[in-house]
């Protein structure tokens, strides 16, 4: 296999193996690369803290912005019978035990603040603090009613929370949409409330989970009436009122079809908002001819469709995608979603990310307890670097779509994106030579940047061209900057014998691990001249 060969197949199934390659001149350039560790599966030891006792099941995921999971898990053994749980690298603590109460929908912000439903009540941990948001029979602001069976939470930066509720009401079955922030309680939209914009027309259902973002703005599925034909829709409330995203008798872009349906008295898994006012979605038309299902995004008025069932999978042309989940999206614009697939010789669930215009799957064949990404919603979550923490089945088992309870066995796993960086091979030079013969050393710089902090990096782990050269030096490098950015570089040195760099080689590599909780692969190449032993370029 060619060096260039390895490469993109590396990339295409994100595989774990961190091999060292150099590029031939075929070489195209990458998409997103993640490796797929385990966190935790049914039957580990819980934390020491609590006895010895096992994990009985894991659900509910949900990864901040540094990369610390949060994770629901039944207990074998009393007291306590369920938790809630953080996982950062190879430690997994408690975060909230409960010897009566079951934990469900828990959700996260970028910043580590949780919201979960505990039973009659909605709880919030900040900085190990637990408060309540709301309970069963607590007043509705503005009204004469109590809240009844509140749900779904959504929390922010701030410690906002968007949940949806029912209310005591004549006649029953009103409820809505509600904010709470710093324990003020607001009304975002009640069934029967008149929809913006359109006159005659109610809101009829409001469904979540609704999703919010740093700024408070909340986004809500609804479906709304005139009493003639029902119409699905995704809203947007922020500070300047409430406004459709998206309705269902929409248009797509570049057809003549509508999205149909959002799933909103049925499957909506949220249509999750991004700190750029961009919103996600799945939609569904099942009268078309053929059937019209799709993932897409919502540019603050302009749509971009990111996948459809007509499309064919990146990984292989016989495969194409069949159905969607729900979606997610990140600060980066980057969209995941899980994807049922038809035709090919993958796995037929997975799930995907797109970023920067390339869809990649996130798969290892070569893990073999690995089957299948859920396509339910709530069973998955991204956050802004692009990791993605998800439940899975391992070994089969008939699987509820929000949790792993019927499962004969699961687990949580963490798609690690690889850190994106660049390296200078001879630091200050145009042409980086390599002279095969030459018994001197080779110096690389890993290059810092706003987004790459280089003194996270292990070195030991470092490991340049083919040969998986280490550093020479003990302390693995120096801390320079060596492009005048103003930005600490990493410069090492490798002994030009150990590259195992050969003259038809036209660029070189250095791999390495960040030292973090998560030790994050990279990879990053830089065009080289090698010289033959003769002194001639081959």
């Amino acid at each position: 296999m060619k060096p260039s060969q390895r490469r993109r197949f590396r990339t295409m199934v994100a595989s774990a193996a961190m091999v060292c390659a150099a590029a031939t001149p075929d070489a195209t350039p990458r998409a997103a690369e993640y490796t797929v560790v385990s966190v935790a599966v049914t039957g580990d030891a819980a934390p020491d803290s609590l006895g010895g006792r096992l994990l009985l099941a894991v659900e509910a995921p949900c990864i901040t912005e540094t990369g610390d999971i949060f994770f629901i898990s039944h207990l074998l053994g009393a007291p306590s019978r369920e938790g809630i749980f953080r996982a950062s690298g190879s430690e997994i603590q408690p975060v909230l035990l409960s010897t009566t109460e079951s934990f469900r929908d828990l959700t996260c912000s970028a910043a580590g603040g949780i919201a979960v439903d505990a039973g009659d009540t909605l709880l919030k941990v900040i900085d190990g603090q637990v408060s309540v948001i709301v309970s069963n029979g607590d007043p509705v602001p503005g009204t004469e009613t109590e809240f009844l069976r509140p749900a779904l939470p959504a929390i922010n930066n701030a410690g906002d929370v968007a949940f949806i509720s029912s209310v005591l009401s004549t006649p029953p079955g009103r409820g809505g949409l509600f904010l709470d922030s710093n324990g003020k309680k607001s009304i975002v939209g009640l069934r029967g409330d008149p929809v913006p914009d359109r006159e005659g027309e109610i809101f009829e259902a409001i469904s979540g989970p609704p999703r919010i973002n740093h700024a408070g703005n909340v986004t809500f599925g609804a479906l709304i009436s005139d009493s003639v034909n029902p119409i699905e829709g995704i809203f947007l409330r922020s500070p300047n009122g409430t406004r459709a995203v998206v309705l269902s008798t929409d248009t797509i872009p570049g057809t003549t079809k509508s999205y149909g349906s959002f799933g909103i008295l049925g499957t909506f898994g949220g249509a999750p908002v991004n700190n750029l006012d961009h919103v996600a979605f799945a939609g569904e038309n099942l009268a078309s001819d053929p059937i019209t299902r799709g993932i897409f995004v919502d540019v603050v008025g302009s749509v971009r469709i990111v996948a459809r069932n007509v499309d064919e999978t990146p990984e292989e042309a016989e495969a194409a995608f069949a159905a969607f989940g729900a979606p997610l999206i990140n600060d980066a614009d980057e969209v995941a979603f899980p994807a049922l697939i038809q035709g090919g010789s993958g796995v037929p669930v997975a799930l995907y990310v797109q970023s920067d215009g390339n869809l990649v799957r996130i798969h290892q064949p070569d893990l073999a307890e690995f089957e299948q990404a859920l396509p339910g919603f709530r069973t998955y979550s991204m956050n802004n670097a692009g990791d993605i923490a998800f439940i899975s089945t391992i070994h089969g088992g008939e699987v509820d779509p929000n949790t792993c309870r019927r499962a004969t066995r699961c687990g949580l796993f963490l798609a690690l994106r690889h850190a994106e960086l660049e390296i200078d091979i001879r630091p200050g030079s145009t042409r980086n030579v390599i002279q095969t013969s030459s018994r001197g050393v080779v110096p690389v710089a890993i290059l810092g940047s706003e987004e790459f902090d280089v003194r996270k990096v292990d070195v030991t782990t470092l490991a340049f061209g083919p040969g998986k050269a280490s550093p020479i030096h003990q302390a693995g490098g120096h801390i320079q900057d060596v492009n005048g950015d103003g930005l600490p570089d990493l410069v090492s040195h490798y002994r030009t014998q150990k590259i195992g760099i050969a003259p038809e080689y036209t660029e070189a590599c250095v791999s390495g691990e960040t030292d973090e909780a998560w030790r994050r692969p990279f990879e990053a190449c830089d065009a080289v001249d090698v010289l033959a032993p003769h002194g001639g370029a081959q």
